[in-house]
């Protein structure tokens, strides 16, 4: 059985990792030194926001929990997510905060 792999590259540095599909993306940090911070992993604390800068639709949809953080946070559209609650459903560019 074959696994689906997906390219998370970064914006800034076109630095990229592969990653499995439906695999978290704080699980970056493990091959990624200090691209995002992770903090409380539970989608409440905002150390994690990113912007996806392409292929939004490509990771897990948001939770109406998710959309009002970011929300409240000064975050608004489809492109901002807390990358603490995406999970990676093909290839994706993402901006740390």
């Amino acid at each position: 059985m074959s696994v689906s792999l997906h390219k998370v590259t970064f914006f800034e540095s076109g630095d990229h990792i592969v990653l499995p599909i439906n695999t978290n993306l704080t699980s970056v940090e493990e091959y990624v030194d200090d691209e995002i911070p992770f903090s409380c992993r539970s989608g409440c604390c905002g150390s994690c926001v990113i912007e996806i800068t392409s292929g939004e639709q490509k990771v897990s949809p948001a939770t109406n929990d998710e959309i009002t953080f970011l929300d409240s946070l000064g975050y608004q559209g489809d492109a901002f997510r807390l990358a603490c609650q995406c999970k990676i459903l093909g290839d994706i560019t993402i901006k740390p905060i």
